[in-house]
């Protein structure tokens, strides 16, 4: 199925020359020293390194095995040592979840038991692939993994988590894959512990441990994985030190035992691959008083290589000794170095010798690796319980809380349900516990996050029992989704797991896996993850569950979804310059491809003057593109609905406007900007008198009859709304035909759709669209719900209002209106708003509501009067028919959206499936300032996004 033998070298004649050359040219002591792979570091500073030099110049030992340190400090030390040795060396690392198992600054890939969710021997494989790249780009050319060991003891203090899990045929399939995707990249697989450490209570680092089973037990559990592997033709295997009395009385520990290493591996089943003891400086191999006696024991047992020796010259020593004695035949030492010597030719003739150091830093953290790990997570976290199918959650608008508990928290998960939804954070403190309680009584839907530590798989994965003891308490009168990332069997210890309405068994505290359970819990997922153990009586081996998959916006990496994130970066360097001219204080600015957001920034301040960074929850007022984020939306909504049709003139729809010039105008014209409607029409002047506010219509705070807020201490008489529509009525015509934008137009629709449903615009748009998406950020008159601070600054206005505007709207008209009007009024996030779009380029579906048939969207979206050369859709921009426009020129036809006074711009593109917005106040405080439309930055960077678009995705 998988390109590549885990021993590449078999029957392989130009290996065998080789080796037999190599081997005829070495005396006994240099045949010895081969046999050695030593302990190497590249924190411990210069005298360390003079020593490793010493033993390959002096003794030419084997290779190293390398611990603590830096890649790129590995990578320069293991070029020196191989540069300086007279045969190549074996350079190996522990690395069994990637490089980082050891050292710092390399990608942390899933532990086995993680991926050991995951049935699929492909997956595997690649996961293989990753870790061997990893390796060879630091001339590592044997990884001592898998780990073949089936889990079977909970309790196991040292295995666990790094095996696949407890399912003889699933680990094998998992880590048979892996250890051939390894030898796809040129190292050495490791198939350990063998006979088998998955069911001991006892760590052999600190003593050792006993399988203390028979011998039908053992040929059933513990050696079948290892019994698949060498049907593989596994590259090595590593023998533990484990006692088992069913396969040698003596109780010695396999590695120094010959019945377990030489009789059963190597003679019985049938391996003719490297054996490597396990390091031998662990404490489950006490026993010995005379340095070398251990290593010359291991030696005689049957293994190959010899481990982290404790003494290596007193051992190297009493090798030769043993061999000049006879004690040791000169051709069983010629046999186990050959085989070394095999090994290191196919590591040899893969080329990773001597490592491209250079190169090193980039390959410890590859763009397409990070990719992989978020796909490995999404794929094995494992949905364990789903009552009354609660999960994936309705986006709907509701009061979420996220309670956090246990060890390491991390923060990603609750940031990643906040991509969805609003949710307060709790952090746990068992002195406040009756107090959470209390509080979080006020929530309807309830996310309970639990940790355990992710540093290594062997820490306690057990969570307090006051921890579990108020887990009980509040599952016991709410329903709460509990999430527990860690090693699965932690649940057993985990209060609220039985009364939950729904349990996830996040796998790890790891970033990956947050990201991937908030997406699990808002829009399911198709692959079928399930238990690799038991758990507890509720959840078994193989438990799962399927959940359906709901249509939200969700967060990836640019290029999981095709887009090269380098040329998006490109985009910092222009927002940088932009600020730098002062064309605007600061931004948020969101790119989306394919349901994900891949690009999410906030730039700058608040204000020019201010200190204030801009943060991706603040609001901005998003002026022009109320037109289709609230006006255009509830419009469609009716004419779906049937309450009304774009063909109705608004002389049929109003009463008010019959006879007069705007009569016939046909609602299709209107919202497509060719009904002949004066671009705009300076109302606020009605409202004056010699240069100040009139008295009789405004106040300085809200009474009755004066309930419109204008601006801070500025309150107009309510009913002046009327004068202000007729005089919209009232206003003239252009005699000439065609394509005008105009606000005035959405004077009339604002009136039609408040009549048609009977409710405020803003209150219409909020139930019909805002609460059921989930959109808190996205309203008319934000400041009933977020203070002035969460808000940007418009213009100092030293004309209408005389202050400077900041959370009541900036269009002078939709000031008068009291902040809600058609053409504008709506603050948003970049966040809401993508979600906004998200569901229009998802063809009126987001989150399991359809809101819009796609017929309605496609009918709106559509350049509806192309013919006659005007580029727009109804309600909504569309791309420049010729020149200049709207856009780069590079987006589809088939892509609409709009752009505002204040320096706001939202365009999607159905076709490369990407929604862009782009959030700024560029009027602060001064509208003059026009530096953002000169300079086209809203284009430049949609072309930036289109640039980054790439051929292929992962």
């Amino acid at each position: 199925m998988f390109t590549g033998s885990a021993q590449p070298w078999k029957n392989d004649s130009k290996a065998e020359r080789w080796a037999d050359s190599v081997l005829a040219g070495l005396d006994d002591s240099s045949r010895i020293a081969q046999l050695f792979v030593l302990s190497a570091y590249s924190n411990k500073g210069e005298e360390h390194r003079v020593e490793l030099l010493d033993w390959v110049r002096k003794k030419g030992v084997g290779g190293f095995i390398f611990f603590q340190g830096g890649p790129v400090r590995q990578a320069s030390l293991t070029a020196e040592l191989q540069s300086n040795s007279r045969v190549p060396l074996l350079i190996s690392i522990d690395g069994e979840w990637g490089v980082s198992m050891r050292l710092d600054s390399a990608l942390r890939f899933p532990w086995a038991l993680s991926l050991g969710a995951v049935n699929d021997s492909a997956f595997h494989y690649s996961s293989g692939q990753r870790v061997g790249a990893q390796c060879r780009s630091l001339g590592v050319n044997w990884n001592f993994a898998p780990v073949l060991d089936l889990n079977t003891n909970p309790d196991n203090p040292i295995i666990n988590a790094r095996s696949y899990g407890q399912d003889q045929g699933r680990v094998s399939k998992a880590a048979n894959a892996f250890a051939l995707g390894l030898q796809s990249q040129g190292v050495l697989a490791c198939g350990k512990h063998f006979p088998g450490h998955g069911d001991t209570r006892d760590d052999s680092h600190k003593t050792l441990p006993v399988l203390d089973f028979k011998r039908d037990r053992l040929e059933e559990v513990e050696l079948a994985p290892f019994r698949e592997a060498i049907r593989i033709d596994i590259g090595s295997m590593m023998v533990g030190h484990l006692s088992v009395p069913a396969l040698d009385s003596s109780k010695r520990p396999a590695s120094l035992s010959p019945l377990m290493t030489d009789n059963l591996l190597r003679q019985q089943m049938g391996f003719n691959g490297l054996i490597v003891t396990d390091a031998l400086n662990m404490q489950g191999v006490d026993g010995y008083t005379e340095p070398g006696d251990l290593e010359l024991a291991a030696f005689l047992a049957g293994s190959d290589v010899l481990l982290c020796p404790r003494d290596p010259l007193m051992a190297m020593q009493k090798i030769q000794t043993a061999l000049d004695s006879s004690a040791i035949d000169s051709m069983r030492l010629a046999v186990s170095v050959k085989r070394i010597l095999l090994a290191k030719y196919w590591a040899k003739n893969q080329g990773i010798i001597q490592p491209d150091v250079s190169a090193v830093e980039a390959s410890m953290q590859r763009v397409s690796d990070r990719d992989w790990v978020s796909a490995a997570a999404r794929k094995s976290v494992v949905l364990l319980k789903n009552d009354a199918k609660m999960l994936p959650f309705d986006p709907a608008s509701i009061r979420s809380a996220a309670v956090v508990l246990g060890k390491e928290a991390g923060s990603g998960f609750v940031s990643a349900l906040r991509d969805y939804a609003h949710f307060d954070r709790f952090d746990y403190a068992p002195m406040f516990d009756q107090l959470l309680l209390d509080t979080l009584d006020t929530y309807d839907r309830l996310v309970v996050a639990v940790y355990t530590s992710g540093l290594n798989p062997w820490k306690s994965y057990k969570i307090r029992a006051e921890e579990s003891a108020f887990l009980d308490r509040l599952a016991s009168h709410k329903k709460i989704v509990l999430v527990f990332f860690g090693n699965p069997y932690g649940l057993k210890s985990c209060g609220g797991v039985d009364q939950a309405r729904a349990v996830l068994a996040a796998q790890q505290n790891h970033r990956a896996y947050e990201q991937a359970a908030a997406e699990l819990l808002f829009s399911g997922q198709t692959a079928m993850a399930s238990l690799p153990v038991d758990v507890s009586r509720s959840f078994k081996l193989g438990a799962g569950k399927q959940t359906e998959v709901k249509e939200v916006l969700g967060r990836s990496r640019p290029s999981e979804v095709g887009m090269d994130s380098l040329k998006l970066h490109q985009i910092d360097g222009l927002m940088a310059a932009a600020m730098g001219r002062g064309d605007l204080p600061g931004a948020q600015l969101l790119v989306a491809r394919k349901g994900k957001i891949i690009y999410h920034k906030a730039f700058g301040t608040l204000s020019k003057h201010g200190t204030d960074t801009v943060r991706l929850d603040h609001l901005y007022d998003i002026a022009s593109i109320t037109k289709i984020a609230s006006t255009t939306l509830a419009t469609m909504h009716l004419v779906e609905k049937k309450k009304i049709s774009l063909d109705d003139t608004l002389g049929a729809l109003l009463p008010e406007v019959r006879g007069t010039n705007k009569s016939k105008i046909t609602l299709r014209n209107l919202l497509a900007h060719q009904a002949g409607l004066q671009a705009y029409l300076p109302l606020w002047p009605l409202s004056f008198k010699e240069g100040s506010p009139r008295e009789d219509i405004y106040r300085s705070r809200c009474e009755e009859g004066f309930e419109l807020e204008v601006a801070d201490s500025l309150f107009l008489m309510t009913d002046f709304k009327e004068q202000l529509f007729l005089e919209v009525v009232r206003s003239p015509l252009s005699p000439q035909q065609g394509y005008k934008y105009s606000d005035l137009g959405y004077y009339f629709l604002q009136r039609i759709i408040e009549r048609e449903t009977g409710k405020p615009l803003d209150v219409f748009v909020e139930n019909e669209f805002y609460r059921p998406m989930g959109l808190t950020h996205l309203l008319y008159r934000p400041l009933e719900r977020f203070s002035s601070g969460e808000i940007a600054p418009t213009e100092n206005d030293r004309l209408f209002r005389k202050q400077l505007i900041r959370g009541h709207v900036h269009d002078p008209g939709a000031a008068l209106m009291g902040g809600v009007a058609g053409h504008a009024g709506l603050f948003s996030n970049a966040h809401d708003l993508a979600r906004l779009m998200q569901m229009l380029l998802q063809q009126g579906n987001y989150g399991g509501h359809r809101f819009f048939e796609a017929s309605t969207v496609e009918e709106f979206t559509r350049c509806a009067f192309c013919r006659s050369g005007n580029r727009r859709g109804l309600g909504f921009d569309k791309p420049q028919l010729a020149g200049s426009g709207p856009t780069c020129g590079c987006t589809s036809p088939n892509s609409f959206g709009h752009t505002g006074f204040t320096g706001t711009m939202v365009w999607v593109d159905p076709e490369q499936e990407i929604v862009y917005v782009f959030l700024s106040n560029r009027v602060h405080p001064d509208a003059s300032n026009v530096g953002l439309i000169r300079s086209n930055l809203r284009t430049e960077i949609q072309q930036i996004i289109y640039d980054a678009i790439q051929n292929e995705t992962l």
